[in-house]
């Protein structure tokens, strides 16, 4: 059924539309002029958020600070700096040492400085932490965030690939404190199922049955990268793939899950990648899909699963439940 623009609300935090603008690849594998017409596109859509990173493109050579700098500049260019809501992320361990600890007040500062910069911003919307480092206590890595946030350079913080347990204790130990505590998490989600045999890139963390269940049970807002599975959907909506070892999606336990959101892309008449997005929209939770969009037509499309609204039958019947 069609039904009002879906947003995620946040605590102190203008709500957002619930499809999220990623930008990994912006102002480095996408060019700076497609890159711009992606963020016009986005914006003429009615869209409002844009994430992005301080480590974003650092595995591409002259990608380091692309994504940043190129949000940056269209913001001055457009007159938009304040009115779009920008997210960005710190704390990212080197590449070379992705287990290495980044979470001390200097590391923090360091990367809201640099990132600051970058977009030609006095202020982020969203400050996420990239990675955890459980050896550091949560009441260390919130007192590093209190002078950020009382300063106005921050608006709100998030925890990014931060296991619910330590979610749990940041919580509690703002609550005692009376410290400002993360309104939100962001880690993978989609309707697919990584296999074991792929696991994500070390820190990061996907949503699995027991998360997911932690959300629902305490309603903790969510924002899902990798929402689309890498196309996986969209790759085989007319078709089942075959497994292939070393790929994260092409495998058995997601075959029921394809299939199914094939037969309800042909209940709604609508293209099987929308049901896709429209599952992780349509969680009794707040979401948002940040999508990756390398194009105009992909944006387009992943925009169109906010008119999607699935009954929570829909979503059991995606996770396997017979109805």
């Amino acid at each position: 059924m069609l039904a009002p623009m879906r947003t995620f609300p946040l605590p102190g935090l203008a709500p957002a539309a619930s499809v999220v603008l990623g930008s990994a690849t912006i102002g480095s594998a996408i060019p700076r002029d497609e890159s711009f017409r992606l963020l016009d596109r986005y914006v003429a859509l009615g869209g409002t958020t844009i994430d992005t990173a301080n480590c974003y493109a650092e595995w591409l050579p002259g990608g380091a600070g692309r994504s940043e700098t190129t949000i940056g500049e269209w913001l001055r260019d457009r007159g938009l700096a304040g009115t779009v809501q920008v997210w960005t992320k710190g704390g990212h361990p080197p590449f070379d040492r992705p287990l290495g600890a980044r979470l001390k007040p200097a590391d923090i500062a360091h990367d809201l400085d640099q990132s600051l910069a970058r977009l030609k911003l006095d202020r982020v919307a969203l400050y996420w932490l990239h990675r955890d480092d459980p050896a550091i206590p949560v009441g260390e890595v919130l007192d590093a965030l209190a002078p950020h946030l009382a300063s106005g350079r921050i608006g709100a913080i998030g925890a990014s690939n931060w296991m619910p347990a330590r979610l749990d204790a940041a919580a509690h130990w703002a609550r005692a404190n009376q410290r400002t505590g993360f309104v939100a998490s962001q880690c993978a989600f989609s309707l697919a199922i990584r296999s074991p045999q792929s696991p994500p890139f070390a820190g990061c963390l996907d949503v699995d049955e027991a998360f997911l269940e932690w959300h629902r049970r305490g309603g903790f807002p969510l924002a899902a990268y990798t929402p689309q599975a890498n196309g996986f959907f969209a790759k085989n909506a007319d078709a089942d793939p075959a497994p292939v070892a070393g790929d994260p999606w092409r495998w058995s336990a997601n075959l029921p899950r394809l299939r199914r959101a094939r037969e309800l892309a042909e209940r709604y008449d609508v293209p099987i990648n929308r049901i896709a997005l429209a599952y992780v929209l349509d969680q009794t939770f707040p979401t948002a899909a940040i999508v990756g969009a390398r194009t105009v037509a992909q944006l387009e499309d992943s925009w169109a699963a906010l008119e999607l609204r699935l009954e929570a039958q829909d979503v059991a019947y995606l996770e396997g439940e017979e109805i």
